[in-house]
């Protein structure tokens, strides 16, 4: 996990120390600064998703010895860097990361009418898991003024799941066919509608310059 964290923190400040500030002409005529740093935040990721059908799928199969006793997620967090290639197209890299519990509770007996008790501290097949993503990532700008614009982005790359001394490495993938930003030169909000790890609202802050 150091070895995978110390790569994603490279390729940040490689890309932020390459970069210039310099500007790009988009297609109506407008300059606008080619770098780009982002901080997000979404909900309804395909991590999050999974983790709700495992859940009940869990209870399903053991056929009501256990059941879902906690699912929590703290969302998706990251930072991702854009810069300029083209005025309509820019590439980067996000790293981002995603928390999450899933805990079941197994039956211990049944209460005076029958019905089954669950014990909470008696778990079986529960954990703490975190996940960090990190992707190569392109976007699309199709339509821009100088305080809105639109654009599309996809991120493909690698996700690293950690839950006690086990890890595993998966693909990992965000797709944001409608993505907005809205503000001043510089300082800019955005939200992003699509389906991957980033979720399937995406809000956030974007630094240009």
């Amino acid at each position: 996990m150091k070895r995978f964290l110390s790569l994603a923190l490279f390729a940040v400040f490689a890309s932020v120390s390459m970069a210039g500030a310099q500007t790009h002409t988009t297609r109506q005529g407008y300059s606008l600064p080619d770098n780009e740093i982002s901080v997000y935040y979404g909900q309804g990721t395909y991590t999050q998703l999974s983790m709700a059908l495992g859940g009940a799928f869990g209870t399903a199969f053991t056929f009501g010895a256990a059941r879902l006793d906690e699912l929590t997620s703290t969302g998706a967090i990251g930072v991702e860097y854009h810069r300029y290639v083209h005025r309509s197209i820019a590439v980067g890299g996000v790293f981002g990361y995603e928390g999450g519990t899933m805990r079941f509770a197994t039956i211990s007996g049944t209460d005076e009418d029958g019905e089954p008790v669950y014990d909470s501290d008696a778990s079986s097949d529960s954990g703490n898991y975190s996940f960090f993503q990190l992707m190569p990532s392109v976007a699309f700008k199709w339509f821009s003024l100088p305080h809105v614009s639109m654009y599309s982005r996809i991120a493909l790359g690698a996700m690293l799941g950690v839950s006690g001394n086990d890890t595993s490495v998966s693909f990992a993938f965000q797709a944001s066919p409608v993505g907005i930003d809205f503000g001043v030169t510089r300082f800019r909000g955005f939200l992003e509608a699509g389906f991957g790890c980033h979720g399937i609202l995406t809000a956030g802050l974007r630094f240009c310059f």
